[in-house]
This record gives structure tokens, sequence and C-alpha cells, in this order.
């Protein structure tokens, strides 16, 4: 991003790197008071929706509003900061660990990091060639549309993993096939604890 600033927006180089340096600060707030403590608890198509509209929405307030108005650039920042810190990053990296079993786990992970990484570094080469040739404003809205994919595919497709053990996810993903006989027995009691806390649930709590 600094390069952006620089190039697109005519900050020197440490107005730009003063920038970057408040959405860091931004995104590990946003991921310890948000995604860390309420990513179990609440809704995750939603959290996710919520993260990933936050993104575009910040593309779309560089993009058509440009970096001319300081205002611009500081809602940048925040928006995205901040959705870097509950978005599309923090899922994987959970969705990585959570839907594959214990055998594959480690190798999920290294396959998904890989393939994150790779492709953010081969548009890290795009993104530079397409603003110089064709601009900033088609470079972003390039991007722009690259995070509408993302959040269709991520709200459509969210992993009903909310307060479910370990165990219990893979079992409902790949049956018992890939559980030990210890992680059996933990699915089979988190499963019974999860339905004797609803059967103790009163009409007046409900209420």
């Amino acid at each position: 991003m600094p390069y952006v600033y620089e190039t697109a927006g005519g900050l020197s180089n440490q107005e730009a790197n003063l920038l970057q340096a408040v959405l860091w600060v931004l995104t590990a707030l946003a991921t310890y008071f948000g995604f860390a403590k309420y990513g179990d608890k609440a809704n995750h198509r939603i959290f996710f929706f919520v993260g990933a509209a936050m993104a575009a929405a910040s593309w779309i307030v560089l993009t058509y509003a440009g970096m001319a108005q300081s205002w611009s650039l500081w809602a940048f920042v925040a928006l995205w900061g901040i959705s870097a810190g509950i978005g599309a990053q923090a899922w994987y990296a959970l969705w990585a660990t959570e839907l594959f079993p214990t055998q594959f786990r480690a190798g999920s992970q290294g396959v998904m990091f890989f393939l994150v990484r790779a492709s953010a570094g081969v548009w890290s080469i795009i993104f530079p060639a397409i603003l110089n040739s064709l601009g900033f404003t088609v470079a972003g809205t390039f991007m722009i549309g690259l995070l509408l994919v993302s959040l269709v595919i991520g709200t459509i497709w969210t992993p009903k993993t909310r307060g479910k053990s370990l165990e219990e996810i893979t079992r409902e993903q790949y049956g018992d096939k890939f559980l030990t006989d210890d992680e059996k027995s933990k699915a089979d009691r988190d499963t019974a604890a999860k339905d004797t806390g609803s059967e103790r649930v009163s009409p007046q709590s409900i209420n």
C-alpha cells in the first residue's frame, strides 16, 4: 500500500508509511477485540459478510473518491485495517484448521497458505503494472471485483462450525472414518452435553 499511496496519491514516503502503520494497528486491534473474542460466538455468515463488505467499501472509497482529500485516505485506512482483522484471512486460517481431520490438518493449512500467499505475490506484480499502464481507477476496480467475488463465495458457503469441537466438525464432514476411539468418545460427549443443555432450557428463559 505505501507504493500506491506514493504513486497514485502523491504522498511522501514518510506519510505513506505512517498510514500503513496506523492501518496495521487497527488490524491488530480488530483481530483481538473482534475476531478473537467473538469469532466463535457471533453468526459466522454475518461476521464474514461484515468484514468482506468493509474491505470492498474501503476500495470503493479509495478508488472513486480518490486520495486528494484526507477523509478518503483515513476512511480507507480505517475500513481496510479493521476488515483485515475480521475478514477473509482470519476466516481461511480458522477454516483450514476446523474443516480437515487431524491427519490432514497441517498439510491442508500448508496448501491453503501457499495458494493464498502465491496468489497475493502474483497480484502484487500485476497490480502495479495495471496501475502504471491503465491508471489507479482501473487497478482499483479490479481489486473491488476480486473482493466482491470473495464476499459472495464466503457468505454463501460459510461453514457451520460455530460452537462445535473439532471432533464434532470432523464427524459431520466425514463421519467417523478419520476419528480415533478417543476422538469418537469426545465427539459423543460434546454432542450429549449440547443435547442436555438444550433440554434444560426452560420456557421462561426462552421468552
